[in-house]
């Protein structure tokens, strides 16, 4: 059964261990877990990428992440431990 977190959705970028200035990226979190799939655009919070809100997360629960920044897009995936 899935669970609801009242957590907000944070991302933290880094190259080669220096942080990387996030305040003109932009971000999409899509979570697949099962046959739900949910949407969330992400945007710079200080250090970091985050949305806040109620999010459908279980262990297992599939993310993909399209980062944006200086005319580049990384797009990274992995599951929910």
């Amino acid at each position: 059964m899935a669970a609801w977190s009242p957590k907000p959705a944070t991302s933290t970028l880094s190259w080669l261990a220096q942080k990387v200035d996030v305040s003109n990226a932009t971000a999409t979190l899509t979570l697949l877990n099962g046959a739900d799939k949910q949407e969330v655009a992400l945007v710079p919070q200080g250090e970091w990428l985050g949305a806040a809100g109620d999010f459908k997360v279980a262990k297992g629960t599939k993310a993909v992440a399209v980062v944006k920044q200086a005319g580049k897009t990384v797009t990274v995936r992995f599951v929910l431990p």
